[in-house]
Order: structure tokens, then C-alpha cells, then sequence
């Protein structure tokens, strides 16, 4: 009987062991919570504070641990004082599938005490690189006058204030009906890249009616060369959008480029209205 109880004594612990191989133990994570990222320009020259900043790209001790549709609370594996880095994510062309850290934007770092299922809200904010890092190519907020001029079509683009207007300021207006139904419009000035693999985006606040495109005119020196980009559809209240133009740059380092933008009435309407704003073409000296 006694052998009996002995055994029975070690068959519960081995079957005790088994459960912890089975169900081992798990960490108990640490949280951040993070509302929302708030871009804070801390130069003027940089312009006006528009962003859409989607996600947060969470990094603990410079491994990143995952990126965060926001606001979320963000489990974290530890408890100790650690360097939290976050980039401020955004969707790539406005697309929801291809979300990306902006590459403009400081990366947000803070050093944060973590406790076990304890949660830490976070403030977040970020601003752009140095200015000396930057090429801003073009900026344009229609507040001062306009740097886009007609390139072709039948209509162009007007600066309107007031209603209508972003923040009821100033902000540039195209409009087609079935007399005027086409244009095309380009930077003034051209630009130049310093290399052909040059990151370059062009950010912009828009709303509009009527589908218009975006791209590059290319002057080589023999010819221009229309590269359109993105194709930007209805939208009733405005938005901002970061379009990514640095796969439209190819060829010899020394191409002059001006933005270009261009749309027709749209098929079964009588007019169309499109309002653009704070246009940032933007690289990386």
C-alpha cells in the first residue's frame, strides 16, 4: 500500500511537469497606450501643420515590436526603464496596404518605466528633419501668391479665400464644366534631384468632384515627357495625402522636373470642382 502511495505521489508530479512543458509560464507584458501622433512644426519655413498620421512604428531597445493602427494599446515585454522609439506611420499614397514611417519625420523617442499590466499613455509628437537635411523642391500655400501656371487644356487653377478654402484662408481652385473641360498645370519652376534614386514625395491637402492625377513632367533637355502617378477620385471633405513620386525618377541625374497636375470632366457630369492645398514636394539633400 505504501508502495501504492509513493507511486501514485510521483506520477502527480511528473504529470505536474507535463502541464508546465505544455503551459509553460508566460511574461506578463508592460502597455503603452498611444491616442494619436501630432506633427508640431518648429519652423515656420516648413509650413503649415497638416499631417495624416495613421500609425505608430513601436521600437523597444531599437528592435521594433510591431506597427499600431492608432489609437492603440501596445503590449510590451519587460519591466524596466527603456528607450521607447516610435516613427510616425502613413499610408503610401493613400493606400491601405502599403503603410510606411514617413521618412521626413523625426523619430519620437522617450525613456519609459514599465511595469507588468500596468499601462503608460504616451503624448506623442514629431517634427521634420533639420531643415538643412531637406529639400523642400516646392511649397505652396496659395497665402502669398501662386507657383503653379498652366501648362495646357482650357482652364487652370485660380487661388480662392474664404468659403470653400481650407481653414477659410487661401487656397488654390480649378473648375470644369462641359465648355472648359481639361487642364493641365505645372510648377513654375523645374527642380533638380541630386541623384536618380532620390526619395521624393509630394504632400498635399485636397478635396474634390472631379478625378484628377498627379505625376511629373520631365524636360531632358530634347523633349517633355508626362509621367502621371496616382489618380485622385472624389472626396467630399478635405484630406491629406502623402504621394510617393521617387519610383517616377529614373534615367539621367541632370532631368529638370516640375510637378504636374492634370484632370478632365469626369464622364456624366456637368461640372467638376477640385481644391488643393499646402503642396510640399519634398527630399533629402
Amino acid at each position: 500500500m505504501k508502495f501504492i502511495s509513493l507511486l501514485y505521489v510521483f506520477l502527480i508530479m511528473i504529470l505536474a511537469q507535463s502541464c508546465e512543458i505544455i503551459n509553460p509560464v508566460e511574461d506578463i507584458p508592460s502597455y503603452i497606450y498611444i491616442d494619436t501622433i501630432e506633427l508640431k512644426i518648429n519652423n515656420a519655413a516648413l509650413g503649415e501643420n497638416t499631417s495624416k498620421i495613421t500609425d505608430a512604428w513601436v521600437y523597444h531597445k531599437n528592435n521594433l515590436i510591431g506597427v499600431y493602427e492608432l489609437p492603440s494599446r501596445i503590449p510590451v515585454l519587460g519591466s524596466d526603464s527603456s528607450d521607447i522609439l516610435i516613427a510616425a506611420g502613413i499610408k503610401n499614397n493613400g493606400k491601405l496596404n502599403t503603410r510606411i514611417a514617413y521618412p521626413f519625420y523625426k523619430i519620437f523617442s522617450k525613456k519609459v518605466f514599465l511595469n507588468e499590466a500596468k499601462i503608460e499613455t504616451l503624448d506623442v509628437d514629431v517634427d521634420y528633419f533639420d531643415q538643412s537635411s531637406l529639400n523642400l523642391f516646392l511649397m505652396e500655400d496659395f497665402e502669398f501668391g501662386n507657383s503653379l501656371e498652366k501648362y495646357s487644356g482650357d482652364t487652370s487653377l485660380i487661388k480662392i479665400s474664404g468659403e470653400g478654402a481650407l481653414h477659410n484662408t487661401n487656397s488654390g481652385y480649378i473648375f470644369m464644366d462641359t465648355v472648359y473641360n481639361e487642364f493641365e498645370i505645372i510648377s513654375s519652376d523645374h527642380f533638380e534631384l541630386p541623384n536618380a534614386g532620390s526619395t521624393l514625395f509630394l504632400e498635399m491637402d485636397y478635396k474634390c468632384s472631379n478625378n484628377f492625377t498627379i505625376g511629373l513632367l520631365v524636360d531632358n533637355d530634347i523633349y517633355f515627357e508626362k509621367r502621371f502617378k496616382l489618380t485622385l477620385v472624389d472626396k467630399d471633405d478635405w484630406n491629406k495625402i502623402y504621394i510617393n513620386l521617387s519610383n517616377m525618377i529614373y534615367g539621367n541625374q541632370n532631368n529638370k522636373y516640375h510637378l504636374l497636375i492634370g484632370g478632365i470632366l469626369d464622364n456624366n457630369k456637368d461640372y467638376g470642382e477640385i481644391y488643393i492645398d499646402n503642396l510640399k514636394l519634398i527630399g533629402f539633400n
